[in-house]
C-alpha cells in the first residue's frame, strides 16, 4: 500500500482489529495480511524508513497515535532499528516483539489467509493488554511503595513536567523567563526562591541573537554568562518534528533539565482536521510526554486573552481549556494597568501550593522582584494604615497618660486628635472611624472602646485597657 493511502487511514480513528498495523519487509506477506482485514505496511529499506517517517510526521495531527505498530517481520537489523527509532521519536505505540507472530512459521507463500489471521489473533489475545482489565494497586502496597519525591528546579514554582506561564502582551513575561533561565543555570535565587543548578535550553522564538544578547547582559550586569545556558531562535512546529529535534539535541546535552519555549504559539501544530480543543490537548500532551520521558521541566510562555476575568484569572489564558487542563503547573501574570510597576503572579497546579505573589519590576535592572505573598502584603498594608490613623495615634497617647483609661465627648476627642494626630476631623468622621477600628483597637492595642449613652445630650467615648488577667489567660496553652 502506498503512503497516500496510509495518510488517508491516519486521518480516521481506528476501528476494531484495524487499530493494528503490521510492519513487514515482504510484499507477498503484506498482501496476504491485507486480505485478512488487517493493515500491513511494507518497510524493506532505509529509504523506505525515511519515506514512512515523513508520512508519519505529517500525519501526527490526525489519528496516527491511536494505532499500534507491530514490528512483525523486518529481518534487516539496521532497517528494523531505524524504523523503531522513527516511531519512538513520534511517541507512537510500538510492539517490537510482534515478530513472534510469524516466528518459526512457513514462508508467506505457503500460508493461507486463514492461517495468517489465526496467527495474528492468537498473538493479540496472548500478548496485548486490553482496556477490559483494570490495573489496580492495593492501598498498603501504595503506602509502602518507594516513589521519588518531586524534583523542584525552583522551590514550589518549577518542577519536572509541564509548566505554563501566561501574561498579556508586553507585560514583561520574557524578561521573567530569561531571568529564570539565568538563575537556574547559575544556581542562584529566583524571586527569592532556591534553585537547583542545571543546564537550560531557552527557545526564544520571537527574538534575534542581538536582542537576546542585549537583554542577557542587562540582567547579568557585567558578569560572565553561564556556559550551561543554550539559546535557539528558530524551531519547527510540533507537527513538523520539533520533538524529534529536541530528542536528538538532548542526547549530547544531558546536563539540561529545563527547556523554556517562548512562545508556545510559535511551535503549535499547523491546521488539521481536529477541533480546537483536541488540537490544543494533543500539542500540550506531546510536550507533557516529552517532559515526563526525560524527567525535565518544560515551560511554555503563552499569551492571555485581551478580555479580563475578575472572577478567575486562569480563564484569561488564550486558547481552549485543554491548554490549562494538560499542564502540571499554571502561572498567570496580571497587571491592573499596563503602566503599573507591580503585577500579581497567580500560581496553581497539581503539585505546587496555590499562591498569589506580588511582583515589582525594576526598570533599571529589567528584573522582577518578589515583594511578598498577596495576603501577607494586604495584612501589612491594613496594619500600616491602622498605625498611621490619627485617631489611633491620639488614643494611644491618651492611654499613656492614665492607667485608668480615658473618656470624653466627641468634641474632646476632636481637640485631642488635632493636638496629637495633627489633623482636623469633624465629630461625625471620628464616630464612623471609631466604629471601623473598634475590633483592631482590641486585637492590636488591647484597648476596649465603648460609646456610652448620651449624658445630658452628649455621648461619651470610653477607652479602657483590656484587663491583664484576660491577656495572660489568652496566652496560656
Amino acid at each position: 500500500m502506498n503512503e497516500k493511502a496510509f495518510a488517508d487511514i491516519f486521518s480516521r480513528p481506528p476501528d476494531g482489529n484495524k487499530k493494528y498495523i503490521l510492519v513487514v519487509d515482504d510484499a507477498d506477506l503484506q498482501e496476504k495480511i491485507w486480505a485478512t482485514d488487517y493493515y500491513a505496511m511494507l518497510v524493506d529499506s532505509i529509504d523506505k524508513v525515511k519515506s514512512i517517517s515523513e508520512l508519519i510526521s505529517a500525519s501526527l495531527g490526525g489519528y496516527v497515535k491511536s494505532y499500534v505498530f507491530f514490528i512483525a517481520n523486518i529481518r534487516d537489523k539496521a532497517v528494523r532499528e531505524a524504523f523503531i527509532k522513527a516511531l519512538n521519536d513520534c511517541y507512537l505505540l510500538v510492539d517490537t516483539k510482534a515478530y513472534k507472530i510469524f516466528y518459526n512459521k512457513p514462508e508467506p507463500i505457503y500460508l493461507s489467509d486463514n492461517d495468517i489471521k489465526t496467527y495474528i489473533e492468537e498473538y493479540i489475545a496472548t500478548n496485548i493488554k486490553t482496556t477490559d482489565k483494570l490495573e489496580t494497586i492495593n492501598a498498603v502496597d501504595l503506602q509502602n511503595k518507594e516513589i521519588a519525591p518531586i524534583n523542584w528546579i525552583v522551590d514550589n514554582f518549577l518542577s519536572s513536567g509541564e509548566t505554563l506561564l501566561t501574561a498579556a502582551s508586553k507585560i514583561g513575561k520574557s524578561w521573567l523567563a530569561l531571568d529564570l533561565s539565568l538563575s537556574v543555570a547559575r544556581g542562584e535565587l529566583f524571586l527569592g526562591r532556591k534553585t537547583q543548578k542545571t543546564g537550560v535550553l531557552y527557545l526564544a522564538l520571537e527574538d534575534s541573537e542581538r536582542r537576546l544578547k542585549n537583554r542577557m547582559n542587562k540582567l547579568l550586569k557585567g558578569e560572565n554568562a553561564p556556559d550551561n545556558l543554550y539559546f535557539m531562535t528558530k524551531a519547527k512546529t510540533l507537527d513538523r518534528g520539533l520533538i524529534g529535534d529536541l530528542e536528538a539535541w538532548l542526547k549530547s546535552h544531558s546536563d539540561v533539565k529545563v527547556i523554556i519555549i517562548d512562545t508556545f504559539q510559535k511551535i503549535r501544530s499547523l491546521g488539521n482536521n481536529k477541533n480546537s480543543y483536541a488540537s490544543d490537548y494533543e500539542d500540550m500532551g506531546r510536550l507533557k510526554e516529552f517532559a515526563d520521558k526525560h524527567d525535565i521541566a518544560v515551560m511554555l510562555v503563552h499569551h492571555n486573552r485581551k478580555m479580563k476575568d475578575d472572577d478567575d484569572v486562569f480563564n484569561m489564558i488564550s486558547g481552549t481549556n485543554a491548554i490549562m487542563g494538560a499542564a502540571d503547573t499554571i502561572i498567570v501574570l496580571t497587571k491592573s494597568k499596563r503602566t503599573d510597576v507591580q503585577a500579581k503572579m497567580h500560581i496553581t497546579g497539581r503539585d505546587v501550593i496555590g499562591d498569589t505573589l506580588v511582583l515589582e519590576f525594576d526598570k533599571q535592572a529589567c528584573k522582577w522582584h518578589c515583594i511578598g505573598n498577596e495576603d501577607a502584603i494586604e495584612v501589612f498594608k491594613e496594619r500600616e494604615e491602622y498605625n498611621n490613623n490619627p485617631i489611633v495615634i491620639t488614643i494611644r497617647e491618651l492611654m499613656k497618660q492614665s492607667a485608668e483609661g480615658w473618656k470624653g465627648t466627641a468634641t474632646d476627642l476632636q481637640e485631642a486628635v488635632m493636638k496629637y494626630g495633627g489633623e482636623y476631623l469633624d465629630t461625625r468622621s471620628i464616630g464612623r472611624s471609631l466604629r471601623d477600628i473598634q475590633q483592631q483597637l482590641y486585637e492590636v492595642d488591647k484597648i476596649i472602646y465603648k460609646a456610652n449613652s448620651p449624658d445630658k445630650g452628649k455621648r461619651t467615648h470610653v477607652f479602657k485597657r483590656k484587663p491583664l488577667i484576660n491577656i495572660l489567660n489568652n496566652n496560656v496553652g
